[in-house]
């Protein structure tokens, strides 16, 4: 809950942002949502400008500003994976996969705050709308829940990723402070017109986090490796991250199949919780670089303690690499 002082801290970093995304002709500054996690993986309150390092291009970055912003009504699209790739590889009987996959949708919505917005996209060879951006959270989640959403025989097509990723982009248009992409898939892109580098420009330059649930099965197509790789890597880039759920059991390996137990499903809440948690809490940072660019350059943020020493139980997830002039974010 935002409280009095929260709320006007939250309204100048807004009004701060927005400024910034306008403000194109200063490449030096950049303002930017960083997250600073403990070991769990749960946000890390109380950190100050003076604690963040940054090296831009192996030269010092200033630290301006740093805010720690609460954002309980936090806009999430979700995209879930409907291709034929999400039924399990060998056993088409099998529908642990695809229960893992709507079990991380159905715990994102059933556990959110009230006032977050939702909207979700299925995807195969095209995307489809299903949900529009609400905080009405029950119709999706009895959605997710009904006979018709678990049946398999109806997980069909390619797998456009690339392209739902730009869907759920536009659905955030114009984008807003603290706005991310959850994807559910296994990661096999197979149908996009568009490119990863597109993508990751795309994010850049929207400022919207992507977050993955990446169902990792055995496979034995270099491709599909490959494309689980690039998904991470763009989540990365966007200042997000991932997780992998893959087959535990000796026996689901053997059969290229999944598990899916109360173990399976506690693993899952547990992300859920972390995911929730980043999304909602996060930190935004004022930076200004050494040298002004048109391209995107590599740089590095930590967080160090009392003797600059970088600390090992602070894990950042921030944009990389840091837009240029042509890519600078633009919340609203």
């Amino acid at each position: 809950m935002l409280h009095g002082r929260t709320l006007l801290r939250f309204a100048l970093v807004l009004f701060s942002v927005a400024a910034q995304g306008q403000n194109s002709a200063n490449c030096h500054r950049h303002t930017l949502i960083v997250g600073a996690l403990d070991t769990a993986g749960l946000p890390i309150e109380g950190v100050a400008a003076a604690s963040f390092k940054a090296t831009y291009r192996g030269r010092p970055v200033h630290i301006l500003s740093s805010e720690f912003v609460e954002r309980p009504t936090a806009r999430i699209v979700v995209l879930l994976d409907t291709s034929g790739s999400m039924r399990d590889s060998r056993l088409d009987s099998d529908r642990n996969k695809w229960k893992s996959a709507r079990t991380a949708a159905t715990e994102l919505v059933s556990s959110a705050p009230p006032r977050m917005q939702i909207a979700v996209f299925t995807f195969a060879n095209k995307a489809e709308k299903r949900f529009e951006l609400a905080s009405e959270h029950k119709v999706i989640e009895e959605w997710l829940r009904a006979p018709s959403t678990q049946d398999i025989s109806k997980l069909k097509g390619k797998t456009a990723l690339y392209n739902a990723i730009l869907e759920a982009l536009k659905e955030l248009e114009p984008a807003q402070l603290g706005d991310a992409i959850y994807v559910i898939t296994d990661g096999g892109e197979n149908a996009s017109a568009e490119s990863k580098s597109r993508i990751g420009l795309a994010l850049q330059a929207s400022g919207v986090r992507l977050f993955v649930f990446l169902l990792n099965g055995p496979t034995l197509n270099p491709a599909e490796d490959a494309d689980r790789l690039d998904v991470h890597d763009l989540a990365l880039g966007s200042g997000g991250f991932g997780t992998n759920v893959g087959p535990y059991s000796i026996t689901a390996r053997m059969h290229g199949s999944y598990d899916y137990d109360d173990n399976v499903v506690a693993r899952i809440r547990a992300w859920t919780q972390v995911l929730e948690a980043e999304i909602g809490n996060f930190y935004v940072l004022q930076v200004e670089t050494p040298e002004t660019s048109s391209k995107a350059g590599k740089w590095t943020l930590e967080v160090v303690d009392a003797q600059g020493r970088k600390r090992k139980d602070v894990t950042v997830v921030y944009p990389q690499p840091l837009a240029g002039c042509e890519t600078q974010p633009a919340h609203r």
